[in-house]
């Protein structure tokens, strides 16, 4: 108990911490150029969240469908501001600050498992992760960016920690295949994990099974998302970032 209140107050320092970063850099960003967004996406998610949260439609253009949004859960979690009422932008710069002060401890945890024993760095690691001006930036951004950070971490952090639970990571690569198709890159250093550890074959192919089938399971949905949307597997923005590369 007393390990867990001390967790807390970690915790909620970090939350301070993300909070400070947060309100200093829009603080700069109020006195350059005032409070939004600084990027085109960054409205067309929020075009497609308020649509959504308004008409119940995945559109762009109101009232036809839609496969133009690379990330529909981004969108998906924007439209909880509309439905609540809220400032779109403020309610987008919470969330982003939320999810910073997520990362932040996950962080924490990754440090805390590579220097066992030692309480300076996962804490000092933590806190670089708050303030870190990238984070900061990608949070603040109104972009999916700071969500597929936060998955990633979690992912790395489950890495590290060795645990057996291998739906898991399947749960948070399916959904960061939700955020962008390219978190199905997380299936590498998840799959490489599972070779280093050098379990018995059965083990590690009943793992693999457990692995693959729960990321199928979940990332199927996005696919089938996209189909009825847009009658494509695929989002609209992925084929045309294929031909512009």
């Amino acid at each position: 108990m007393k390990n867990k209140a001390k967790f807390i107050k970690e915790y909620l320092l970090l939350g301070l911490i993300s909070l400070v970063s947060c309100a200093g850099f829009l603080a700069f960003s109020y006195q350059k150029a005032g409070v939004g967004f600084p990027l085109d996406d960054a409205w067309i998610h929020q075009t497609f969240a308020r649509n959504f949260a308004e008409n119940w439609t995945w559109s762009f253009q109101l009232g036809i469908p839609s496969g133009g949004s690379t990330g529909p859960l981004w969108g998906f979690l924007l439209s909880v501001i509309y439905l609540a009422g809220l400032p779109a932008v403020w309610g987008t710069h919470v969330l982003g600050y939320l999810m910073l002060w997520a990362c932040s401890i996950m962080g924490f945890h990754i440090s805390k498992t590579l220097f066992a024993g030692s309480k300076v760095p996962a804490l000092l690691t933590g806190s670089l992760v708050a303030m870190e001006w990238h984070l900061v930036w990608s949070a603040l951004s109104g972009m999916e960016t700071i969500l597929l950070i936060l998955l990633t971490l979690s992912v790395f952090c489950w890495i590290l920690e060795t645990k057996e639970n291998w739906w898991l990571p399947g749960i948070l690569t399916g959904i960061a295949i939700w955020v962008r198709p390219d978190g199905i890159t997380l299936a590498g250093p998840v799959l490489l994990s599972l070779v280093f550890r050098k379990a018995p074959v059965k083990k590690s192919l009943q793992s693999l099974f457990i692995y693959l089938g729960v990321v199928i399971l979940v990332a199927s949905s996005y696919f089938a998302f996209n189909y009825f949307v847009a009658g494509e597997f695929w989002p609209n923005t992925f084929y045309a970032k294929q031909a512009e590369y």
